[in-house]
């Protein structure tokens, strides 16, 4: 006997407003377990914000859906967002399922986001909160002729740490020589006595400030160092490495002290 042959599912595209937002309201679970739809084309100071919904722990849940790829999709969540976080306390007290005191929460529902988007929802502190949620949805035909959705969370991965700068210490440690390390102490500390702040940057170097502006970019090597001045205009000097006191002098005299002196010949703004 032969096996009967089961239903193909087709994939079927969904107008947003006559076809998604209906199937959307009628089952809310197929966004989130516990999810309940407090009105759809909920009116706002920016129009009509596709879903307004609160979530299984009492937070509002404004939902933003399209039916393409949409770089403006955020911008325009965002809005409606905006809107509902300061209007909350007047929300809860008409519809009292929503809780004031629980964030909002934003949900983007589309058939897929641009690279761009997603780049920006990465660096929207509403996503460092788990606030800002991404959700793909597919259309699918089924064998009755009728038409249903299913959505997927789209991951968007934090930011990455901001690089760890080291300290003045240890890139002063990363110098092998100890009588270059000696030095640079000594240089520092003579860079800090002539009115320059020495800070450190990324990697191992430092940069020298001079009345707000930045006047020395300073390198630390295994066995040297070197220190380049800056000129106003922004052009660097030229410098070698320094390894002994003279070569220390040479640069004070002839580029620190220098441009110092262009520095505070420039008229003040």
């Amino acid at each position: 006997m032969a096996k009967e042959a089961k239903p193909v599912l087709k994939e079927a595209t969904l107008r947003e407003r006559e076809e998604l937002e209906p199937l959307l309201v009628a089952a809310p679970e197929i966004i989130e377990e516990g999810l309940k739809v407090i009105q759809n084309q909920f009116p706002t100071n920016s129009g009509p914000l596709d879903m307004l919904a609160v979530d299984a722990w009492g937070a509002a849940v404004v939902i933003e859906l399209k039916d393409d790829i949409d770089d403006g999709q955020l911008n325009q969540g965002l809005r409606y967002y905006d809107w509902v976080r300061s209007n909350i306390a007047w929300i809860s007290r008409t519809h009292r399922q929503i809780d004031a005191a629980k964030t909002p929460r934003l949900i983007l529902i589309a058939p897929g986001f641009s690279e761009k988007l997603k780049i920006a929802a990465k660096y929207n502190s509403l996503n460092d909160d788990g606030v800002l949620l991404l959700k793909q949805y597919r259309g699918l035909l089924l064998p009755n002729g009728q038409k249903t959705v299913f959505c997927m969370p789209v991951l968007v991965e934090p930011p990455p740490p901001p690089p760890k700068v080291a300290s003045t210490e240890d890139k002063t440690n990363y110098i092998l020589s100890e009588d270059v390390k000696r030095l640079f102490t000594r240089a520092l500390e003579q860079l800090r006595t002539m009115g320059i702040q020495v800070k450190p940057l990324a990697g191992q170097a430092l940069s020298g400030w001079y009345k707000g502006s930045r006047i020395a970019w300073i390198g630390v090597r295994r066995g040297w160092f070197i220190c380049l001045a800056i000129r106003p205009n922004g052009d660097l000097t030229e410098s070698g490495p320094i390894v002994t006191e003279e070569d220390w002098k040479k640069v004070v005299v002839d580029h620190i002290q220098a441009v110092q002196q262009e520095w505070d010949e420039m008229p003040e703004q």
